[in-house]
């Protein structure tokens, strides 16, 4: 189906979650009218208010409807004017630093960022916006419901060694591309390309909605990494994630442990670049103010409460990193590199342990729950 359908319907459940809120306000002020000292006035202030409720509850359930309504009759509009019918096209942009600021490119910037605010919503409502877990394999994107013949095609195009990149909150593949024309002098060249040669390893990049849980990211990515290595065993792996892509990454590992999978004993190295182990500051402190705003029982910070609180899951994760039962190991036996930076040369300054790279604490980067002689663990820092 055409984008144009998906965006429309996008904008038809931002209208219910609007009302909502409105119903919220009308709430929080019935509530603070009910506390007044009214004395023997009170049952009349009750039945006022009831009345109200009721009279707003008409009201907002008309719009909601009325909101409905409109969509299914200019969704047949549109099968009528057979406008947005067929496929779009879904073929990667070319990896080239000098496509960046084309409109492509911005669309598919744009793509990322709505995926980070809303994704998990456009994940449960099938909407096509919403960017599923893909890996892109030179100029083709596979996924759970790619055909063999497809992923035995791109397999022939790869090297002994693959180096898989996973990107971080609201990105795509592109953020590897980022400044890299500027750095390199040449568009085609980038970190993850500098890597991968310098490993002799072709360069596969993961795709993926970051506004799903976390831990679902992880188990399909898991599923697709499967699918990449089945039947040729020789292929070893290397593992590269940034920020949230390095938590995906991580429970993937855990989920080839777990279910014995054979591509987690084709794993050769993990690497973390920057990733929030322990959490993310910026990302608990979101839901902090949600309930410090939640306990002010008045209509804008009901409302204020209620948006913030509606941040994807994936954002969500973010504040926790990884879960309790998962911090004092790391999965398959492989090197695991906890690669973090700091905004001052030393590490154990108060600013670099404060704010570390100005989004991840030093501690929470370099995992410090695992145990000290984790004999798999390695740290590198980077002022």
């Amino acid at each position: 189906m055409h984008p144009l359908r998906h965006i429309k319907a996008i904008v038809h459940d931002a209208v219910d979650a609007t009302v909502d809120l409105v119903q919220q306000g009308h709430d929080s002020v019935g509530r603070s009218i009910r506390r007044l000292p009214v004395g023997q006035g009170e049952p009349l202030v009750r039945a006022a208010d009831d009345a109200r409720r009721g009279i707003t509850a008409g009201v907002l359930g008309s719009v909601k409807l009325v909101n409905r309504v409109v969509e299914h009759v200019s969704d047949l509009a549109l099968d009528v004017a057979r406008v947005g019918q067929g496929p779009y096209a879904s073929d990667p942009i070319a990896l080239r630093s000098d496509q960046m600021g084309q409109t492509t490119w911005l669309a598919d910037a744009a793509l990322g960022a709505l995926n980070a605010v809303m994704g998990d919503h456009l994940d449960a409502s099938d909407n096509a916006l919403g960017a599923g877990m893909r890996l892109r394999v030179g100029q083709v994107y596979l996924d759970a419901s790619s055909q063999a013949p497809a992923w035995t095609l791109a397999r022939q195009g790869l090297k002994a060694h693959v180096c898989v990149f996973v990107h971080g909150l609201g990105a795509t593949e592109w953020s590897w591309m980022l400044g890299s024309q500027g750095y390199y002098g040449h568009p085609d060249v980038s970190l993850s390309t500098g890597v991968a040669a310098a490993l002799d390893a072709s360069a596969v990049y993961a795709r993926y909605n970051t506004g799903c849980g976390i831990q679902d990211n992880g188990a399909r990515l898991s599923a697709l990494l499967e699918r990449l290595c089945q039947g040729h065993p020789q292929v070893s792996l290397t593992l590269i994630g940034h920020s949230m892509g390095g938590l995906v990454l991580r429970h993937a590992c855990e989920e080839a442990q777990s279910r014995g999978a054979a591509w987690g004993a084709q794993v050769r190295d993990v690497a973390y670049l920057g990733s929030p182990h322990q959490g993310a500051p910026l990302a608990a402190f979101g839901g902090t103010l949600a309930q410090g705003l939640g306990a002010i029982d008045l209509p804008a910070t009901q409302i204020l409460s209620k948006l913030i609180d509606a941040r994807s899951v994936g954002t969500k994760d973010l504040s926790s990193g990884m879960p309790s039962s998962m911090r004092q190991h790391l999965p398959l036996d492989c090197p695991h590199h906890f690669i973090f930076g700091t905004i001052a040369q030393d590490p154990t300054a108060h600013a670099s342990r404060l704010i570390g790279d100005l989004l991840v604490r030093p501690s929470s980067a370099q995992a410090q729950d695992l145990p000290p002689r984790t004999l798999n663990k390695r740290v590198t820092h980077h002022p």
